[in-house]
């Protein structure tokens, strides 16, 4: 299966949303035959590159399982699928990933927004998912700012889908439109889709911004503003959180590396002494 750093870095936190352990729940009358295909792709060692002849070579069963787990409405097409729609068929819910990197996630046929932004730096992704398990029913605000990240990805889908039209359909269109919407197609698909990296204070920028009424929405409601002050109080406990867990985990690590070095100097220095007495030593340091 895919194991590349930054995809297992992504994983890794977006299987602690707990919106994804509840989806997990509520399918378990097919939790475990999914789990049987979930683990014959990984003895497999299936890649994205692959998925779709794997895919094609399931039962009906196996398809009809899968297409449950995914809540997909329609029936699975292999021949339909993308690489990468074949190969989000078969992992979890937070193992679902953008690898085309075309701003959207590919499951089955459907294309749809991710919970957790790729773009966003791990410091970030790991605040947000923290902020987004704190904020129980209330995610509006949480919502809306993480579609606003997403809107490069969704004007060039627009612009892909309006580039398809008919003239008379673009016509039809322009009749009402307050923009040249042929030359935005045209400037939208001419740029290379490059999506900057997101940071912690990009997101409070975002809030801070809808807050003060100089953000994206034009009009807020008072629910939408209780909403967003919300989490803005969720987003600056969850960093205070992450940012102690960052410091503890390069402390860890510092001292592991700091161990390893004594223990390769012990070894080295001890090269010529009888094994005994250099196993001794590390045992003491290891203590």
């Amino acid at each position: 299966m895919e194991n590349s750093i930054e995809y297992t870095n992504y994983v890794n936190i977006a299987k602690d949303l707990d919106i994804y352990n509840n989806l997990s729940k509520e399918k378990v009358p097919f939790k475990e035959k999914f789990e049987a295909i979930y683990e014959k792709a990984k003895e497999n060692d299936v890649k994205v590159s692959t998925a779709k002849k794997f895919v094609s070579n399931l039962s009906q069963d196996e398809l009809r399982t899968v297409k449950i787990y995914a809540s997909l409405a329609n029936d699975i097409h292999v021949d339909a699928l993308s690489d990468e729609g074949a190969y989000n068929l078969l992992v979890h819910m937070y193992e679902k990933y953008d690898f085309d990197n075309d701003g959207f996630v590919a499951d089955g046929e459907a294309r749809g927004l991710t919970l957790l932004p790729k773009q966003m730096d791990d410091e970030a992704k790991r605040a947000w998912v923290k902020a987004m398990n704190s904020m129980d029913s209330d995610k509006g605000a949480l919502m809306v700012i993480s579609f606003g990240f997403n809107m490069e990805a969704i004007n060039r889908s627009m612009a892909q889908h309006m580039n398809q039209m008919s003239d008379s359909q673009l016509n039809k269109l322009q009749e009402n439109a307050t923009y040249d919407i042929r030359a935005w197609i045209n400037e939208t698909l001419s740029q290379p889709y490059h999506p900057k990296t997101i940071t912690f204070l990009d997101i409070m920028n975002k809030v801070d911004g809808t807050i003060n009424g100089n953000g994206d929405t034009v009009y807020a409601s008072p629910e939408f503003m209780k909403s967003t002050k919300h989490l803005k109080i969720a987003l600056q406990k969850a960093h205070e959180e992450v940012l102690g867990q960052m410091k503890q985990e390069k402390l860890t690590t510092l001292k592991k590396i700091d161990l390893e070095n004594k223990v390769t100097e012990i070894i080295n220095r001890k090269k010529d002494e009888p094994i005994a007495e250099a196993i001794n030593a590390i045992n003491k340091m290891a203590s």
